[in-house]
């Protein structure tokens, strides 16, 4: 475990953040998949989460087309966070 400590320091140092853990950027990121209308199922999967019960033991396809759907749109939002600006169109006057 000594790798994530101290690639975790590193981005500490880098950045200036303290006291947060990767679980908070797992939390961070399910809560972004739900603001970019990804359901429940696929936002699960994308953290690693298996489905359970039933479905879970019945239902074996993988969603890999699903999950990059929503890698996408998760990535989408990111840049919107760090760059508002990035993306945004300018009317021209006619």
């Amino acid at each position: 475990m000594t790798t994530f400590s101290t690639g975790k320091a590193s981005v500490d140092q880098a950045c200036g953040v303290r006291g947060w853990t990767f679980h908070d950027l797992r939390r961070t990121a399910r809560t972004l998949l739900s603001r970019a209308g990804v359901d429940a199922d696929t936002a699960e999967r994308c953290l690693g989460h298996a489905i359970g019960g039933v479905r879970g033991i019945y239902d074996r396809h993988k969603y890999e087309e699903q999950m990059k759907v929503a890698f996408e749109k998760l990535s989408n939002i990111i840049e919107q966070i760090i760059d508002p600006e990035k993306g945004r169109v300018i009317q021209f006057p006619a």
